[in-house]
């Protein structure tokens, strides 16, 4: 932020050093003025080449810190959603005793795991966003984390799966 508080700053300089050289030009034989000219256009370019790559990096910055961010937010919903299945998986497990019971059972097992597939897209593109902030050293404890839920999503997932075959079977 600071430094692109100077470009303007340092553009200011450039220009007043441009100036500076238009009098030093009035004032000098015209032998100096290609190699004069030469170097103030030199200034200028490397001014603005220094200008752009501040530009253009605090843009990548600010890509890279939204990127963050959402991740990390899709990552707090997940949680979320990891522990509201977990509650869901804990109350659908208990056996029941009545056929009514098991097929409420059943459909509610059924339901989970159609949610499950549904959130299924997602959560491959945060596993492949974790690893990839894994990989780069990039906010690793956080990227642990992130996969730490992920881990936990796909056991809640894989227990639902096994839980709902397992009460269908016993409802046959």
């Amino acid at each position: 932020q600071d430094l692109l508080l100077y470009k303007e700053e340092g553009f200011t300089k450039v220009q007043t050093t441009v100036e500076l050289a238009q009098n030093i030009l009035a004032n000098t034989a015209p032998d100096g003025h290609a190699d004069i000219n030469r170097q103030l256009n030199e200034l200028q370019e490397e001014w603005s080449a220094l200008a752009t790559r501040m530009v253009e990096t605090k843009s990548n910055l600010d890509e890279t810190i939204q990127k963050w961010a959402g991740f990390l937010e899709q990552i707090h919903h997940l949680n979320i959603t990891v522990d509201s299945l977990s509650k869901d998986v804990s109350a659908s497990s208990e056996l029941q005793t009545t056929y009514n019971e098991k097929r409420a059972q059943v459909e509610r097992l059924k339901s989970l795991e159609e949610k499950i597939i549904c959130d299924k897209y997602e959560v491959e593109s945060l596993k492949t966003k974790a690893l990839e902030m894994v990989s780069s050293g990039q906010q690793a404890t956080a990227a642990i984390q992130a996969q730490n839920i992920l881990e936990k999503y796909d056991k809640l997932s894989e227990s639902v799966r096994l839980l709902r075959a397992k009460r269908q079977h016993e409802l046959d």
